[in-house]
């Protein structure tokens, strides 16, 4: 069954990046990136809904140890009911148990009953409507012909679009952009140390991101019947900030009644598809995309680029900061609200990340 599962935080929140202060463990992995200041990102990861799911999971059956310290008899089954291992992105077929499938992230509006995706950034209109950038006649570049945007359609240095669109709401102010709904703050502090050598890398800065009153992240998961509590406190990102999680059948949800499809991603695209087919093709990125080695745009697009490094869990090991640690690899993505015109950009079968989110991509207009 297809339910959405809405995350609400409870207090400020920090979800990790590369960008985070000094760990002098060995078995810490180093990035280059190491700083005083802990960046933040504004959304979570894929990675980490699909970790809090299985949280949720292990809860509701009562399996859950906080500190990962679990007998054999209870690893085989927590095995059984969320998967033998963690997501990776060089796994392309993994199972997890009774979450079978989920939906990209968006945000719901729980006052107005509504859907929230990454504005899409071909999006020319200001503050209401789907208003897609108009091309001009191809032109002869060293990549072949490409279509481009006249001068007056398109001024890179303005930016592009941005925020999040509201889909599922009817009337005049329908298809209302949102670029407020998110609050940045930092908190200043000194870590606790003992050699007075370190003591001026004892300063640290970390950002936090409040989210606007009424709103809520979000995903849509296919599970076994019954297998997530229907409402729970889980803890996400840095300093394990508090969201309280609800979850209900998605044809509960008015924005998906009447919508019906084979998976949680396929649902959300359908709702995304009828309300912007508008105009000529264009091509979404509903979700973050990973691009295969030699990866090349065929056609004009607005794409941004991101990098991660997903938790992965190992309950074998006997030390903790063995049993979850940060991949050593970096993933470089696609960002969700990227736009591709007239062609989908080429990508490799990854039935695994397309499982959890990844590799989303609507057909707009055309």
């Amino acid at each position: 069954m297809t339910y959405l599962v809405t995350f609400t935080p409870l207090e400020p929140y920090t979800f990790g990046t590369d960008q985070s202060f000094v760990f002098e463990d060995a078995e810490s992995v180093r990035t280059g990136k190491e700083s005083y200041l802990a960046a933040s990102n504004l959304l979570p990861e894929q990675t980490m809904l699909l970790g809090t799911l299985r949280y949720m999971a292990l809860q509701k059956a009562g399996l859950l140890h906080t500190d990962l310290c679990y007998e054999p008899e209870e690893q085989e089954a927590i095995r059984e009911l969320i998967g033998p291992e963690s997501f990776s992105f060089q796994k392309p077929e993994l199972s997890f148990g009774v979450i079978r499938s989920l939906s990209p992230l968006f945000l719901v509006n729980r006052e107005r009953q509504t859907v929230l995706i990454p504005n899409p950034f071909h999006n020319t209109a200001k503050e209401t409507g789907y208003v897609p950038m108009q091309l001009g006649p191809a032109l002869c570049t060293s990549a072949g012909p490409v279509r481009l945007p006249p001068k007056e359609a398109y001024d890179a240095k303005n930016g592009y679009g941005s925020g999040f669109l509201e889909l599922g709401k009817r009337g005049a102010d329908r298809l209302q952009i949102y670029r407020k709904l998110f609050r940045k703050d930092l908190i200043t502090g000194n870590q606790q140390v003992t050699d007075e050598k370190e003591r001026e890398k004892a300063f640290f800065r970390r950002e936090r991101y409040v989210l606007e009153k009424d709103y809520a992240f979000a995903v849509l998961a296919e599970t076994a019947d019954d297998a997530l509590p229907t409402d729970c406190v889980v803890y996400m990102g840095v300093k394990r900030a508090a969201f309280l999680a609800r979850v209900c059948p998605a044809a509960a949800f008015p924005a998906f009644q009447g919508l019906s499809a084979e998976s949680p991603s396929d649902l959300l695209k359908k709702l995304v598809e009828a309300e912007l087919n508008t105009g000529e093709p264009w091509y979404y990125a509903l979700s973050d995309l990973i691009p295969p080695p030699g990866f090349r745009l065929r056609s004009f697009a607005i794409v941004e680029e991101k990098s991660l490094r997903n938790i992965e869990t190992k309950l074998g090991e006997t030390r903790l900061v063995h049993r979850r640690r940060r991949s050593p690899i970096r993933w470089h993505l696609i960002r969700a609200g990227s736009v591709f015109s007239g062609q989908a950009p080429m990508l490799e079968k990854n039935a695994a990340a397309e499982s959890i989110g990844y590799n989303v991509i609507c057909n707009l207009g055309g």
